[in-house]
């Protein structure tokens, strides 16, 4: 019996060793956050971005931690009901493009790349080539939802980190399963081929340093600012508020190139 305790233990010690050698961890804290809206379909979203592309969401963290961090602490979890309902409205295009690359524009470093997206729910969209991501083609369907020429939808995941609460939120591919796991992006062309994408705004506020937890509520508005993520190994696109600039961020445009 001894023997098979010492067995069992070494085992769990070999197992956890091995999670903890991987690749880059976000640095996480335990936050509550409680949102309500007037949309029809109500639900509760608790994701995670991991700073590896190709692992999925299972909290919601701030995006310094998100890109940088190689730091692992405390369990973060979030519990955020909010409404997420596809549109019901139709939109329709300034410019009439069925399929293109989605570009950044603007003067950055990512300036004249294209969007690369992984064959994999919940994963972040980026700017550089990535085992197992590709350049795609888009499109916009006529509720203005973008997706990819492998069908999946761009949706964005909230940050809720106490130090940067009302920081953008991180673009990436939608939970085909539980699309109302997020907000989709709503997205049209202008004359010019600028691509215009929001999300719904919200506000948020500290509420306990010792938890790190904020508390959030809608907001009046959208948010339509397209941002870069601060300078790492990998570029993210990142959508949030055009007045509140977090810091590394830089903002940039996104255009609809035709192919």
């Amino acid at each position: 019996m001894k023997s098979d305790v010492l067995v069992r233990l070494a085992t769990i010690l070999l197992v956890t060793g091995f999670a903890s050698a991987g690749p880059c961890k976000p640095t996480s804290a335990k936050t509550t956050s409680a949102i309500s809206s007037t949309a029809s379909a109500e639900t509760s979203l608790a994701t995670s971005a991991e700073t590896t592309p190709t692992e999925q969401f299972t909290s919601a963290t701030s995006v310094t931690s998100f890109i940088a961090s190689d730091e692992t602490s405390a369990l973060f979890t979030t519990d955020l009901t909010s409404t997420a309902a596809a549109p019901t409205t139709e939109t329709t295009s300034a410019a009439a493009i069925s399929t293109f690359a989605f570009v950044a524009s603007g003067e950055s470093r990512v300036k004249d790349k294209s969007l690369a997206t992984f064959d994999a729910d919940d994963r972040t969209v980026l700017f550089n080539a990535y085992p197992d991501s590709a350049v795609r083609t888009f499109t916009i369907d006529a509720q203005g939802r973008i997706s990819d020429n492998l069908g999946r939808f761009l949706c964005s995941y909230y940050s809720d980190s106490y130090y940067d609460p009302n920081g953008p939120a991180v673009v990436g591919t939608c939970n085909s399963e539980n699309r109302v796991q997020s907000f989709f992006l709503i997205c049209r062309t202008s004359a010019s081929l600028t691509v215009q994408c929001s999300i719904p705004a919200r506000s948020c506020v500290p509420v306990d340093e010792d938890l790190q937890s904020t508390l959030c509520e809608p907001a009046p508005g959208t948010w339509s600012q397209f941002f870069v993520s601060p300078p790492n190994i990998l570029d993210y696109l990142l959508i949030g508020d055009g007045a509140h600039v977090s810091a590394g961020n830089t903002p940039i445009e996104m255009k609809a190139q035709p192919v």
